[in-house]
């Protein structure tokens, strides 16, 4: 029996759920990786799409492990240049592999090797990802993005200078091709779903488009220590808050038509987390680049404000029930991220607009209809909670700590609640008090409607959490009788 056969029969014994085989042959390929041309089979047979789709999945999975441990030059039992060099011309001659599962892997994989060889070892691969995108075949496209978001990955992973540096070159070649595709590929989406095209062509253009945000998501907070000087980066920025808003309306036509031809909601959801990566890349530029972000609170606010308060709620909201609570979460979590930024790093000039931006957006009458929003929609309990509440009390009261509560309703409304009465405690302690007013006029009796009950509920919740803002009023000797009585 040749070597490549009977790796391939040890494989495929590895892939068996017979303990006796399976065991043996685990055995034989731990004993074989150390041997010169191991892996170099093992490419081949997770290259060759005749085989057997387990087989090729557990070649490809042996393979990334064995790069992690012998691909290093000072590596024991390093992989030998010679057959390194074949295989990395082997990887990049074919990019149309049928199989998710194996394309992820490979994808992995070249993204592994990247990290030891990029730059000056494998020149090639970039410019070869390049040329594979721009291609006409769509599988060999959405094949050549996965590979370079892989290795984009990884590259921006690199924290030594020198990494930093050819990783913010690697930017400057790639962020205006990157960002022209982001934009083609979504408007390719929007079009598919006015002309009707088929599910399948409008998930596939929507999947291109996910991979290249993410792309640009690694370049810009990684490869650009400036982007306030980078002008294609502010273009960006600008162009993602409009984009939201198409795609906020296209998550409602695509519900409507799965709704109509009775489909599943696989394509609806795609779409939600298209809408939930554009703002989480959001939050993550305005936490690394805040001075480059300034320009855009004005935006940010207005844009947060009008679908999470007022008029685009209808958006997120069915039947006063809240549809797309992860987007809520994240247009808070922005609004909470710029009140409670300490503009450490940030110039005069710059505080001074940040400071001007946020007078000028909470303005008295906001910040009343705000607080009665929060009040009386936010802090409602849901019918899910009441639920968790009855069945597994403790499960309710649970804080995981730390940034739990950016990735929860309930627990995120309530940091943003905190933090907005804080910065403006004067004026939402007198809405405060209306509030408490309003809840002792609600007497609850056997016969009352369960709604009475949930305000009342609400409004004391929300004093609860302005406890230790409200000290100072009720220390207040003057004041003290008064607000205890309102209590």
């Amino acid at each position: 029996m040749s070597a490549e056969s009977a790796v391939y029969e040890a494989l495929v014994y590895a892939c068996s759920q017979n303990a006796q085989m399976l065991k043996p042959a685990e055995q034989k390929l731990a004993e074989w990786e150390v041997q010169p041309g191991f892996h170099l089979t093992l490419v081949k047979f997770f290259s060759d799409q005749s085989i057997d789709a387990n087989v090729r999945w557990m070649a490809s999975l042996y393979f990334k492990n064995g790069v992690l441990k012998y691909w290093r030059k000072n590596a024991p039992n390093a992989i030998p240049l010679e057959e390194k060099a074949e295989i990395k011309k082997m990887l990049l001659m074919r990019f149309n592999e049928p199989v998710q599962q194996i394309a992820v892997q490979i994808a992995v994989l070249i993204g592994n090797i990247a990290r030891f060889d990029c730059p000056h070892e494998w020149m090639e691969l970039v410019p070869t990802l390049v040329e594979v995108v721009q291609s006409n075949d769509l599988l060999v496209q959405q094949r050549g993005l996965l590979v370079l978001l892989h290795v984009v990955k990884v590259l921006a992973s690199k924290r030594f200078q020198r990494d930093r540096i050819h990783f913010e070159d690697l930017t400057n070649k790639l962020f205006e091709f990157i960002l022209n595709l982001w934009d083609a590929f979504t408007q390719l989406f929007f079009t598919s779903i006015q002309e009707h095209a088929s599910l399948d062509l409008c998930a596939t253009n929507l999947e291109k488009a996910i991979i290249s945000l993410r792309i640009l998501k690694k370049l810009t907070i990684y490869g650009i220590a400036a982007p306030h000087l980078h002008p294609k980066c502010m273009m960006f920025i600008r162009v993602v808050f409009q984009r939201l808003k198409e795609l906020l309306d296209c998550r409602l036509q695509v519900k409507q038509i799965e709704k109509q031809q009775q489909l599943s909601d696989k394509l609806s959801e795609q779409v939600e987390k298209f809408i939930i990566k554009h703002m989480k890349f959001l939050n993550l530029f305005f936490d690394t680049h805040p001075a480059s972000f300034v320009e855009f609170i004005p935006a940010a606010f207005e844009f947060s404000f009008n679908y999470v308060f007022h008029e685009g709620t209808n958006l997120i909201f069915e039947d006063n029930v809240i549809t797309f609570p992860n987007f809520a979460i994240q247009c808070l979590n922005l609004i909470k991220g710029i009140l409670s930024h300490n503009l450490i790093h940030v110039d005069s000039d710059k505080e001074q607009i940040i400071i001007a931006a946020k007078n000028e957006f909470f303005t008295p009458e906001r910040l009343s209809y705000i607080f009665e929003k929060i009040i009386m929609h936010y802090f409602l309990l849901s019918y899910d909670e009441f639920e968790l509440w009855d069945c597994d009390p403790e499960s309710y009261v649970s804080d995981e700590g730390g940034d739990s509560w950016k990735y929860n309703l309930r627990s995120c409304t309530e940091a943003f609640y905190m933090i907005l009465f804080q910065k403006y405690s004067p004026m939402l302690i007198v809405e405060l008090q209306k509030f408490i007013l309003k809840s002792q006029s609600i007497t609850l009796t056997e016969a009352s409607d369960i709604s009475d009950l949930l305000i009342k509920d609400s409004i004391y919740n929300a004093t609860g959490l302005a406890v230790f803002n409200l000290f100072d009023e009720v220390s207040d000797p003057n004041y003290c009788n008064k607000f205890l009585y309102i209590v």
